[in-house]
């Protein structure tokens, strides 16, 4: 499996002398960056050898996936920010943005389709997939479960959209380690965190993470998997966290 980190394009020569096979980065900022910055993360990237293969953060906080006055200026961002990850080796990018996929009081899913639709139709022109993430309903209120990513994703039934396990959203939900079963090959990507505080994974931390790798390794799941988490001292904690991963995923059964 590859592993990379959920963190700023320019560490990106130093997630590869720490060993990580790619990086995830921020697709916001990646939009909103001008071209004096976009040059020199394109050179980050270019130098270090390793590829930003994923982007997290789809949409800003302040956009409404409900609202179709929005979908004109979600249809120029999309274009524009997957075109720029594209060119930095961007394969899969992540849809959580939960405060813009949340539904308004007396709204259902059906209000999102038009803008998951559109977004996986730019997806699909730039050879890009969209990974559907599970995020926790502190953080949204609708796709909180692997088991209703997938349902959504079978809904749309666009080549575009598959699916994200997160290991933190996965355990704040108690949604069991058993429902990734059900995500087959829909599954694309997976994040992970210590679950109790959502920082890097520590050797001592008492979680067992080869639970996880053995819930993947039972549909044949063997793609990325992102550190998404804070740290205190990114370079410690990341050596230590890719340690973990490393050993859970040789301990997995």
């Amino acid at each position: 499996m590859k592993f990379g980190i959920c963190t700023e394009l320019m560490r990106a020569p130093l997630l590869a002398e720490l060993g990580f096979d790619y990086i995830e980065g921020n697709l916001t900022v990646l939009a909103q960056m001008d071209e004096k910055d976009l040059f020199a993360a394109q050179k980050a990237v270019n130098e270090s050898g390793i590829a930003a293969e994923a982007f997290c953060c789809m949409l800003p906080g302040d956009v409404h996936l409900t609202r179709p006055s929005e979908m004109p200026w979600v249809a120029e961002y999309v274009k524009r920010a997957f075109s720029r990850a594209k060119n930095l080796g961007a394969e899969v990018i992540v849809l959580g943005s939960g405060g813009a996929r949340r539904l308004p009081d007396g709204e259902n899913a059906d209000a999102l389709t038009p803008a998951f639709e559109l977004i996986c139709e730019e997806a699909e022109k730039q050879g890009i997939t969209i990974a559907l993430e599970p995020l926790n309903c502190g953080e949204t209120n609708i796709i909180n479960s692997v088991s209703e990513a997938v349902a959504t994703a079978k809904k749309l039934d666009a080549t575009g959209i598959r699916v994200l396990a997160d290991l933190y959203h996965i355990e704040k939900e108690s949604e069991p380690l058993s429902d990734i079963a059900c995500a087959g090959d829909l599954l694309v990507h997976t994040h992970v965190a210590f679950p109790a505080t959502r920082v890097f994974p520590r050797p001592d931390d008492g979680y067992d993470y080869s639970k996880f790798f053995s819930a993947l390794k039972a549909i044949g799941y063997d793609r990325r998997m992102s550190v998404e988490a804070g740290c205190d001292d990114f370079v410690n904690d990341a050596a230590l966290a890719l340690e973990v991963l490393k050993s859970a995923e040789a301990k997995a059964l």
